[in-house]
């Protein structure tokens, strides 16, 4: 079940509590949002969180490491999206025009890919430098980030 960062954070919360009551403020939706999926029922005018919220948060703390993050709902990138992060892994990383052939896209559909995609969605901290050859882009280090194709076997 894919669940935002925020619902990821609030549902943590509230199962450390003995009780599971989600006391943290909330927007209206992501309130609605809860209820509808099941995670969370109002008892008493209380808001606590379900059994299947419970298992979704025991679930991601069981495969992360101190230093990780939960990446819950975020799928690895796939397709050209999936290429580009690859070519991003590399030494050195990749240029405008490397990840331009590599896609077949225009650059700003490419510098829009990296900004909005890989690096809002995918929460991969994509990194730009300017070099001699023209400017490079690399992914610096991957924290909160879907795991690597290495990682997925």
């Amino acid at each position: 079940m894919k669940i935002t960062p925020t619902q990821q954070d609030l549902l943590a919360k509230a199962a450390a509590r003995s009780e599971g009551l989600i006391t943290d403020p909330m927007t209206t939706s992501v309130r609605k949002a809860l209820l509808a999926r099941g995670l969370a029922t109002v008892d008493d005018g209380a808001l606590r969180i379900t059994d299947a919220a419970r298992a979704t948060v025991l679930c991601t703390t069981e495969h992360q490491t101190a230093a990780e993050t939960p990446r819950i709902g975020i799928e690895p990138p796939a397709g050209k999206l999936a290429v580009i992060a690859d070519l991003l892994r590399r030494p050195g990383g990749a240029s405008l025009v490397e990840l331009q052939k590599a896609t077949g896209w225009q650059p700003h559909s490419v510098r829009g890919a990296l900004a909005g995609a890989l690096k809002k969605r995918f929460r991969l901290n994509i990194q730009s430098q300017q070099t001699e050859s023209g400017r490079s882009y690399s992914i610096a280090t991957l924290q909160n980030a879907p795991p690597t194709p290495d990682e997925r076997a």
